[in-house]
């Protein structure tokens, strides 16, 4: 019964998050298909509410994490409020939620055994639950020996893959912004924020935690549609680790692409 219901809201929680992307993709393009005039003035807000979706489609060790392979999607929202505004820079404090966040990780499922002497000792062994692994697992085949009534014979065996996905919410309350150049309807900027994640089972492997702390920096750019409303494409890096909470602390390292749609409060001041 507890396999049905996590079935049915991982079902519906994957429905509205592709709901979510999609009007947010919609909204991108409309709002790169119409731009107001510009009227003068700053485009900066003192306070902005965003909706999001962000995908890493691989991770690897780029600065921390050793946990290679790991796929990471999330719908989410952020709010800023703005700290100071120059006339050639902005910057703002950021919260970021997600509400949905998936982790898939490569797992060992078993493992095919070939003896061309002894067929009737060919097969697959597929274990009882997936095993997540810290990298993807090959399919080379590698020697093994079966010994048969003092006898040894030559054969092969081929590790068989698979991934888990793994529900995830997560919380960065921690962040800062800076946009160069306020005055103009594309601005660059930076950011970076810390966080948590909280999940049912450890990530990214097993004795791990389920309880990671996270950081991301990252850059993009942001397109002002009118002085309130902006879409922004941003890359980041993002880190995920339990800070040696568990036994084992692999960590993931991923390039996180994000698209943004942005309303905003208007004021100067």
């Amino acid at each position: 019964m507890f396999q049905i219901g996590w079935s049915q809201r991982w079902h519906s929680n994957r429905k509205a998050a592709l709901k979510g992307g999609l009007w947010l993709l919609i909204a991108l393009a409309g709002c790169t298909m119409t731009w107001a005039q510009d009227a003068g003035g700053y485009y900066s807000n003192r306070t902005v509410l965003s909706g999001f979706v962000e995908y890493s489609n691989d991770s690897s060790h780029m600065l921390l994490g050793y946990a290679d392979g790991r796929k990471i999607s999330a719908v989410g929202a952020s709010f800023e409020r703005r700290s100071f505004l120059g006339s050639g820079v902005s910057g703002a404090w950021v919260a970021e939620i997600r509400p949905l966040m998936t982790v898939s990780d490569p797992t060992m499922n078993g493992f095919a055994l070939h003896f061309p002497q002894q067929p009737q000792f060919s097969g697959n062994v597929i274990f009882a639950s997936q095993v997540p692994v810290d990298s993807p697992v090959t399919n080379a085949p590698f020697n093994v020996i079966l010994v048969e009534q003092n006898q040894a014979y030559l054969g092969t065996a081929t590790y068989i893959g698979g991934r888990r996905t793994t529900y995830v919410s997560a919380f960065s309350p921690l962040g800062y912004k800076l946009s160069a150049f306020p005055r103009k309807r594309i601005q660059p900027f930076v950011t970076g924020l810390g966080g948590f994640a909280v999940s049912p089972r450890d990530i990214p492997v097993f004795n791990s935690s389920a309880f990671n702390f996270t950081f991301e920096f990252g850059a993009g750019v942001e397109l002002f549609q009118t002085h309130t409303r902006s879409c922004r494409l941003e890359y980041r890096y993002h880190h995920l680790a339990n800070a040696g909470n568990g036994a084992e602390n692999p960590g993931i390292d991923s390039g996180v692409f994000k698209v943004a749609y942005s309303f905003g409060r208007q004021s100067i001041f």
